[in-house]
């Protein structure tokens, strides 16, 4: 999965035509069969830019998730 979403025209402060991007890719698997069935793993990149600030984020997550059935 990838989502790429751009801004421009901010106007914030002093800023009158500021502009920011930010993308964000995934990807995933879940294992079919064995003693992990139904266990998944994720690993998501984030970044985030804009011209009108300091703030910068480049961000990875590792995500697992394993169902559990209770009664």
């Amino acid at each position: 999965m990838n989502r790429y979403i751009s801004g421009d025209n901010v106007h914030i402060g002093s800023t009158e035509n500021g502009k920011e991007w930010g993308r964000e890719s995934e990807i995933a698997y879940v294992i079919q069969s064995g003693a992990f069935k139904n266990l998944s793993l994720k690993w998501r990149n984030s970044t985030l830019r804009r011209d009108f600030s300091n703030f910068s984020m480049d961000d990875n997550r590792v995500i697992i998730n394993y169902p559990v059935k209770f009664l």
